[in-house]
């Protein structure tokens, strides 16, 4: 059973943090080949798997908000990325690091 996308906006990405992190839901990302290329077009280097992933809308619009690593401990790189995400194409909707 999916669970509706998190509506989230612009200035409350954090917000979404928790909830990713205990998810896998990639969305139209869900095949490992699909994400890769979003991860590459964006600069996200080979070992930067994602550690979480939702379905969201970000003001509105859809995206996946992917947690990814960034090499310290409690601090995290929040990358929402649009369904048209792939080879040379980031759809980036926003990029922001969080840490607790």
């Amino acid at each position: 059973a999916e669970r509706p996308a998190l509506a989230l906006s612009g200035g409350e990405l954090g917000d979404g943090l928790d909830d990713a992190l205990s998810a896998l839901d990639f969305g139209p990302l869900s095949q490992p080949a699909a994400l890769r290329a979003c991860l590459d077009a964006n600069g996200v280097p080979p070992g930067g798997a994602p550690l979480g992933a939702r379905e969201v809308t970000l003001d509105g619009r859809p995206g996946v908000l992917l947690v990814l690593p960034t090499g310290e401990i409690a601090r995290f790189r929040l990358l929402v990325v649009g369904p048209g995400c792939g080879p040379g194409n980031p759809s980036l909707l926003a990029d922001d690091i969080v840490g607790r």
